[in-house]
């Protein structure tokens, strides 16, 4: 499974933690260098003289580096707890992968910057079929181990950096494809369609094939700058009742294209 982290960037933008660091620094009062995984700085000033430089860690992976004198490293350590603090408030515990709370944060600053390009964006809800008669047939472990091989799953299809999938609450699933037309879109969805069928995963109970299959509701936008991310989800929303109407184990397509 493919196992999101937190960005040290994202980790900045917060104002409080911000103002949090420049208040350590001037209180440590030594030159302090604060850079991502790449390198690039990201606070304080760039640091030519040999320093000691401390790795910021989420679950013991590296995501940026404080450098300075040995006082530096209370900033490392700082940032590591707040780092896996916000992975723990972000993440689905169960499958591991962005919960409801980071979609509504990823898809207003995707929302944003598709209204700013002028450039298309998907947005996919996805729901397991007959999830509830899923759970009573075969009990709650095995569904919550159902839910996780179709987080897996879904995570395998994307294949741009900028996609994402997140649990958005219980056996339903959201997906943003930023600058991704209803081609693109449709791909992803029959894609995934096909591989939760193909894998095969048990579902006597259920009345549309004897595996677990699932439904899926895209909404795509053109010159969204008229539009809201709210009407967006909606019809995502319509379109996944739709795909369930028709007789699930399928995907719904609503395009929206107004001109400015």
């Amino acid at each position: 499974m493919l196992i999101l982290t937190i960005s040290l960037q994202n980790l900045l933008n917060n104002s409080e933690i911000q103002s949090l660091l420049w208040d350590l620094i001037q209180l440590i009062d030594t030159p302090v260098s604060l850079e991502d995984i790449n390198g690039n700085l990201l606070l304080g000033q760039s640091i030519t003289s040999s320093t000691e430089e401390y790795s910021i860690l989420v679950d013991q992976q590296t995501i940026g580096s404080v450098k300075g004198d040995s006082s530096v490293q209370i900033i490392a350590r700082l940032l590591s707890y707040l780092a896996n603090q916000e992975k723990f408030v972000l993440f689905d515990e169960l499958t591991q992968i962005p919960n409801r709370r980071y979609f509504n944060r990823y898809f207003q600053q995707e929302w944003r910057r598709c209204q700013r390009e002028h450039s298309p964006m998907s947005l996919l809800l996805c729901d397991l079929d007959y999830f509830k008669s899923y759970n009573d047939y075969y009990g709650h472990q095995q569904g919550d181990s159902c839910l996780r091989q179709v987080a897996q799953i879904l995570q395998e299809t994307l294949k741009r950096p900028g996609d994402m999938v997140f649990r958005y609450g219980g056996e339903e699933f959201a997906i943003i494809l930023p600058n991704t037309a209803s081609e693109g879109a449709e791909f992803i969805a029959e894609q995934i369609v096909q591989r939760i069928q193909l894998e095969q995963i048990a579902h006597s109970p259920s009345p549309i094939i004897p595996y677990v299959t699932v439904s899926l509701g895209i909404a795509v936008t053109l010159n969204s700058i008229v539009l809201s991310s709210q009407m967006l989800f909606e019809m995502a929303d319509m379109a996944l009742y739709r795909a369930k109407a028709t007789g699930r184990n399928r995907y719904c397509l609503q395009t929206i294209s107004q001109e400015k």
